[in-house]
């Protein structure tokens, strides 16, 4: 039982009650994620990445409003052979499976941003998917 509870412990994030400066909008458009500010961020804030729908994204600045990021599946697939001859199989690694970091909605985002060089984490709703 304390194994348990200490591995949990490990995965939880705390997220802030409110992201530091105003968010705009938040959207995603296939496979990039755009999200939008008011004024230009502040010197000691800068957004790391973004975590969407299983997928995670580096943030970078697209204009002093608005950061970009391209989505990606946290997992990597790999190649496997398959044969007949069970022996030309062997070389095949077991799927290594990942957890999602985050448990979220689809309408759900988690930034990951550095104020004052220490990192937190705000869950953002209201992502408006775009075609």
């Amino acid at each position: 039982m304390f194994v348990c509870s200490f591995i949990s412990c490990g995965t939880n994030q705390d997220f802030q009650s409110h992201f530091p400066q105003e968010i705009k909008k938040t959207f995603v458009q296939k496979n990039t994620f755009f999200i939008e500010f008011d004024q230009p961020l502040s010197a000691n804030l800068q957004l790391i990445s973004v975590h969407y729908n299983k997928q995670h994204a580096a943030l970078q600045s697209a204009s002093q409003l608005s950061f970009t990021g391209i989505l990606k599946a946290t997992a990597a697939s790999t190649d496997l052979i398959l044969d007949a001859d069970p022996a030309k199989e062997y070389g095949n690694k077991a799927p290594a499976i990942h957890q999602p970091q985050f448990k979220l909605e689809p309408n759900q985002a988690v930034l990951e941003y550095k104020l004052n060089h220490k990192t937190y984490f705000y869950k953002t709703q209201n992502v408006v998917i775009q075609q």
